[in-house]
């Protein structure tokens, strides 16, 4: 095994990578200074891939803030229905933990209409069964107010980048004319 520094590498890196058609991913933020190959951290790219695809519009990328700010004004209507629910509206991180509840939707592919037929599915208690059609009907709305606002929630950005690859198969082309190599750090997890 040949140890090399960081400087070495990244000149090797560019000699065996064209820096017109390869890109780095990685969380290391000094790397953009120390090198001319394109670098960007996931999310940062995926901001890019989105602002470069030809959609008739460009989406807006929600700060955490945002995102909760939203949540917040869509629970205290909603959750009216359930004292209990409509209780846990006045602490400060109650919207932060629906919005948590929201990425882990995301991150698993959970859009409203399969929590939908999961909560339909499963045997549920009568309050069980309430309050989660409850944080769906939240979600609903939110997912709603977001896709009409042409608004993207910044936990939402890679799976809503796949989807607009998916959708353009042009724009994908593109993509994959452009970055012929990914270089992906090993620090970076993908999931």
């Amino acid at each position: 095994m040949k140890i090399i520094s960081e400087e070495n590498f990244i000149k090797e890196l560019e000699k065996k990578y064209s820096i017109h058609n390869s890109l780095i991913i990685s969380n290391d933020k000094t790397l953009k200074n120390k090198t001319n190959l394109k670098t960007f951290t996931i999310n940062e790219l995926c901001e890019y891939l989105i602002k470069k695809s030809p959609l008739l519009f460009t989406p807006y990328i929600t700060s955490k803030h945002e995102c909760i700010f939203i949540i917040n004004s869509l629970i205290k209507d909603i959750f009216k229905k359930n004292n209990a629910l409509f209780n846990l509206t006045k602490t400060p991180l109650f919207s932060k933990e629906i919005h948590n509840i929201f990425k882990t939707f995301y991150n698993s592919s959970i859009n409203p209409e399969i929590l939908k037929n999961c909560i339909k599915k499963n045997d549920l208690s009568e309050e069980d069964f309430n309050r989660l059609n409850l944080i769906l009907e939240v979600y609903e709305e939110y997912t709603k107010q977001l896709k009409e606002q042409k608004i993207i929630d910044h936990e939402n950005l890679c799976n809503e980048t796949v989807d607009i690859l998916q959708k353009n198969s042009r724009h994908l082309e593109i993509v994959k004319e452009n970055c012929q190599n990914i270089l992906i750090d090993n620090s970076i997890e993908l999931t």
